[in-house]
């Protein structure tokens, strides 16, 4: 019994053209949206917080500006470290 294997390009002279075509692989994928929405978040609190500090500054100072000089020497403020103790009631030391 006699095997008639197919002849290759190179014994038959012809030229052949081959094709490679590459496939992508992704293993462990997570929404995009989840990372957008926790910046949006992160953000979005960060705007919050500053907001409600220079909320706490800005009332501070107005009550004390409302003071007379009298009344801010009884509280051992002089009218110049109004800025100061505005700023640290807000923002911390």
């Amino acid at each position: 019994m006699m095997v008639i294997l197919p002849a290759t390009a190179a014994e038959t002279g012809a030229s052949r053209k081959t094709r490679t075509t590459k496939m992508a692989y992704a293993s462990g994928i997570r929404s995009s949206d989840s990372g957008l929405i926790e910046r949006v978040a992160g953000v979005t609190g960060s705007l919050r917080d500053s907001w409600r500090r220079f909320r706490v500054y800005r009332q501070t100072l107005r009550e004390l500006n409302a003071l007379g000089d009298r009344e801010l020497a009884d509280l051992g403020i002089h009218r110049s470290n109004i800025g100061a103790i505005a700023n640290e009631a807000a923002y911390g030391a």
